[in-house]
């Protein structure tokens, strides 16, 4: 069973370059965060979205152009300026699928999400066929019908969900994926960042194979077990129909004739035809007796050997495992999140007290320095008030100069 994923990862200013990149991929045979890539087969990438980018200009200067086409003029530094949404599903499922059949799945997806948020609005959809698993990296600006950029509206809790829906609707179900769980009610789901997300994709799939292979052994098991037994419940009729037969009473009661001696046992005699017949049989027999019990030896060691039941147990434990170290990673996600937030807002508080405190310390000093300079003779007055001058532009030239803080300063 597959299912189809859709990741959207939200990017800011000092990310686009970087995805640019890797998404293009511009630095041929050179990869720092992703060594999936094979550079062999990089040339079996594809781009779905026209005009390609390479006649529009990178990614920072084509989201430039279309805010400006949209009307918009304002943006915040700190804001959402482009959305990526990764489309794919597990490698079982490309496996099935023809590479007509693999572009018809990513085109049916491109058309399916330009004309959910706008042809106009999307910068870039690459597929990527030289990682591990086939997936699309789509790239657009998220602008409302409006004309406002805002992410938070576009794909909120309500709008991710309606996005999961309907792609499964549209998309998926004609291929047979599985729409998969949506979050609990009341309860925040966070995301992975890619490589978070490629990291735990990789460790479920290759238990999911893992598993399929234990499920295929057991099957295999079963057939052998199945031809053992028909071929060891064959051994044991004939067994049972020779200890029939050994009875020389029951099996020839027209030819046997039974002598009593008075000294030792009873005797019988039989034509020697018949006792040739039943010497051979005999002999058979206990050859047959001896094979069955090598079989049911045989047969313990088998089931013993093909304890494939808990393997898949196992497999099923591992699974398990994985999940819950995936809800305790989200949970200390969210917990460090928090923890950053709070600290970005004491530093921002405390920057603010300082520089209130600063400019006031400054216009308390000047003043003081104004009140002696208005009682020094004419003279003196003039060459304080040159050197104050200077360093007045001393200060402004390097207010100038100096780097502005950004959110990188805050990490720590």
């Amino acid at each position: 069973m597959s299912y189809q994923v859709i990741h959207v990862q939200k990017l800011k200013g000092s990310a686009i370059g970087g995805v640019e990149i890797h998404s293009e991929r511009e630095r041929e045979g050179v990869s720092h965060t992703n060594p999936d890539i094979d550079w062999s087969r990089t040339e079996l990438n594809y781009q779905l979205h026209e005009p390609a980018l390479h006649a529009r200009g990178t990614y920072a200067r084509r989201i430039d152009d279309r805010l400006r086409e949209a009307g918009i003029t304002r943006v915040r530094k700190d804001a959402v300026k482009l959305c990526g949404v990764v489309i794919s599903s597990d490698r079982e499922f490309f496996s099935q699928l023809s590479a007509e059949q693999q572009r018809e799945f990513f085109q049916r997806s491109y058309d399916f999400m330009a004309a959910r948020y706008g042809k106009e609005n999307i910068l870039s959809a690459v597929v990527h066929m030289d990682e591990t698993t086939p997936h699309m990296h789509l790239y657009l600006v998220p602008i409302t019908p409006d004309n406002r950029l805002c992410c938070k509206e576009i794909f909120d809790k309500r709008g991710l969900a309606a996005l999961h829906d309907e792609f499964y609707r549209d998309v998926s179900k004609a291929y047979g994926l599985e729409r998969g769980e949506g979050a609990d009610k009341g309860k925040r789901r966070e995301h992975f960042d890619t490589q978070e997300f490629k990291a735990y994709t990789a460790a479920i799939e290759e238990k999911q194979e893992q598993l399929v292979e234990a499920r295929q052994t057991l099957s295999n098991a079963r057939e052998e077990l199945h031809g053992i037994e028909a071929a060891y419940n064959t051994q044991k009729t004939f067994v049972a129909h020779c200890e029939a037969i050994s009875d020389p009473s029951n099996a020839y009661p027209d030819w046997v004739q039974e002598k009593k001696h008075i000294f030792g046992e009873p005797t019988v005699t039989m034509p020697k035809e018949k006792w040739e017949a039943f010497h051979v049989v005999s002999q058979a027999h206990d050859g047959v007796s001896a094979a069955v019990q090598m079989l049911d030896a045989a047969m313990s060691d088998f089931k013993r050997s093909t304890a494939t039941e808990s393997i898949i147990s196992e497999l099923k434990s591992q699974v398990q495992q994985l999940k819950s170290e995936n809800t305790q990673l989200k949970s200390k996600n969210s917990q460090l999140q928090e923890e950053r937030d709070q600290f970005e807002r004491f530093f921002k508080r405390a920057v603010r007290d300082t520089d209130r405190e600063v400019t006031k310390g400054r216009t308390a000093v000047l003043n003081d320095m104004c009140y002696i300079a208005d009682r020094l003779p004419a003279a003196a007055r003039k060459i304080f008030h040159e050197e104050l001058n200077k360093l007045r532009a001393e200060s402004a030239r390097r207010a100038q100069v100096q780097p502005k803080r950004s959110r990188n300063d805050l990490e720590i």
